[in-house]
């Protein structure tokens, strides 16, 4: 089919961390794209049954509130299938979008993803090579792409059903990608082999972090792990009181104690002044 004619759906998720399975889905957004216009938009928020972790809230908006009483993953799934249908599937950085997503498919005793899929970030890589960073924020700055709530899961899949059209629009003109079996097919060109790759780079590329985010946020959520690897460590070494309520932010006791614990410990993690 020509890519003109053909349906794209555009998806991005929201999590609770990185590790599907370990981690939940909190948000589903999605895109129909056809002829290159948005033709109807999919988005629902999830409950994951736990904690939204602050550093989540931070980056996307969503707080435990926010979520509390939405529909769960295995509820939401058939209604997601159902809008995906036969198109094909498309996310920046698919594989982790794509894991997500069949752990909750799995839950709700249904199979797999088995759509035709592209994968932007694999396409920008091949041909936006002299660019620092292939993440969404870096390319929709470079491309001019208005993002209407980044870290939300509808604007984001939105931005990157901008910038797929874009892609489109060079890879055809450049390696003369006309139909869905040229963008999903094993390649047989050298044009298409060098944009596509081969299938040792596909699962190399399976195996990469999630989408890259700005440096200042993935620094910031970078320490706030590390501060919580060691509280844990120092929790179940030395007693530390835990105080109830609000100061309570993430169900593993106190904030505050341990904080003050963490100061104890290494001087270096003290709150600057």
């Amino acid at each position: 089919m020509d890519i003109d004619r053909a349906e794209f759906v555009i998806v991005d998720t929201e999590t609770t961390g990185s590790r599907a399975g370990d981690d939940r889905l909190i948000e589903i957004g999605a895109a129909r794209l056809v002829g290159g216009e948005i033709v109807d938009t999919f988005q629902q928020l999830i409950d994951p049954g736990r904690h939204v972790p602050n550093r989540i809230t931070r980056l996307t908006g969503i707080s435990t509130a926010m979520v509390y009483g939405q529909p769960s993953a295995s509820e939401v799934m058939p209604r997601f299938l159902e809008f995906l249908g036969d198109a094909v599937l498309v996310a920046h950085n698919l594989p982790f979008d794509a894991r997500f997503l069949d752990v909750a498919l799995a839950e709700a005793g249904l199979p797999p993803l088995q759509n035709p899929s592209v994968d932007t970030l694999r396409l920008a890589r091949r041909m936006l090579s002299s660019l620092p960073s292939k993440g969404l924020s870096q390319l929709t700055k470079h491309f001019g792409i208005e993002v209407h709530g980044r870290h939300r899961a509808l604007g984001d899949a939105t931005a990157t059903a901008e910038l797929l059209v874009i892609l489109l629009g060079r890879m055809r003109i450049e390696f003369g990608v006309e139909t869905v079996d040229d963008l999903t097919a094993r390649p047989s060109s050298v044009n298409l082999r060098f944009l596509f790759g081969s299938d040792s780079e596909e699962r190399e590329a399976a195996d990469e972090m999630a989408e890259e985010v700005d440096p200042g946020e993935e620094l910031e959520a970078s320490k706030q792990r590390n501060v919580e690897l060691l509280g844990k460590e120092l929790e179940s070494q030395f007693p530390i009181e835990v105080f109830s309520g609000a100061d309570d932010d993430d169900g593993f006791g106190s904030s505050r104690g341990r904080r003050q614990a963490h100061q104890r410990a290494d001087p270096l993690l003290r709150d600057p002044a």
